[in-house]
């Protein structure tokens, strides 16, 4: 797990908790592999100036974009605690969340907390997720920042 600590307005440390190196990599490679497929209708001999070709190269370029986001999002999730905060950043979206809104840690693991207007909602913790057998390490890494993020939301700063 890395912990980097940093300053906050209030002078507050943020606890970072984020999957190992070996498993962001692996977040990442569904929108590496989409972003490759994109290329797929491209003709390996190399394109010439024509309207036609130009029109595939654009629409290859503009296919692979949501992969490459989807990369760089997989490969950056993490959840940060700062002060009266929580952010989980995800695959597909980024959540601020106050503290003090958490109901639970759930064991899916997924933080289930209450909105203004009462609702209930949860925000899964996908970057700590074991689906299937995963190797001893990683399994421990993940338990160990659920058990970091489980002890911070008991402090409630």
């Amino acid at each position: 797990m890395i912990i980097v600590p940093a300053t906050v307005a209030s002078d507050h440390r943020v606890m970072i908790l984020r999957p190992l190196p070996m498993t962001r990599v692996a977040n990442s490679a569904p929108g590496a592999v989409l972003a490759t497929l994109a290329w797929l209708p491209l003709d390996p001999v190399p394109p010439s100036t024509s309207l036609a070709d130009l029109a595939v190269l654009f629409a290859c370029l503009a296919a692979s974009v949501p992969g490459v986001v989807l990369a760089v999002r997989g490969y950056r999730m993490s959840v940060a605690v700062a002060g009266k905060v929580i952010t989980v950043r995800g695959l597909l979206r980024s959540r601020t969340i106050r503290r003090a809104d958490v109901v639970a840690l759930t064991s899916l693991p997924s933080l289930r907390w209450r909105r203004p207007s009462g609702r209930t909602v949860h925000t899964p913790l996908i970057m700590f997720m074991e689906i299937g057998p995963v190797l001893r390490a990683v399994a421990a890494h993940n338990e160990d920042c659920l058990r970091r993020l489980a002890r911070a939301l008991r402090r409630r700063t």
